[in-house]
């Protein structure tokens, strides 16, 4: 994020069109700038939702592991295994 930020703030006053001779070099920074927002965004609003979503995930298979063992152990004492 740091890294896009720089490259951005760096790229933007040649985008935007001070200094001399921006004239040559405003496409190719406008391309710049226009990749790293593109790239940013997504990264920023999709990379939470991943993670939420492999939490939920985690919790449902660390629950049905917690229920089979509930389960078995149940079963074995019922049996008569565990006194």
């Amino acid at each position: 994020m740091m890294t896009a930020m720089v490259a951005l703030m760096r790229n933007l006053p040649v985008a935007v069109g001070f200094g001399a001779g921006t004239e040559a070099r405003r496409p190719l920074r406008l391309a710049i700038v226009g990749a790293l927002v593109v790239s940013q965004l997504p990264k920023l609003c999709v990379t939470p939702v991943v993670y939420s979503y492999i939490d939920k995930f985690q919790e449902r298979v660390m629950g049905l592991s917690r229920s089979v063992q509930i389960q078995r152990k149940t079963a074995s004492v019922l049996s008569g295994e565990i006194k």
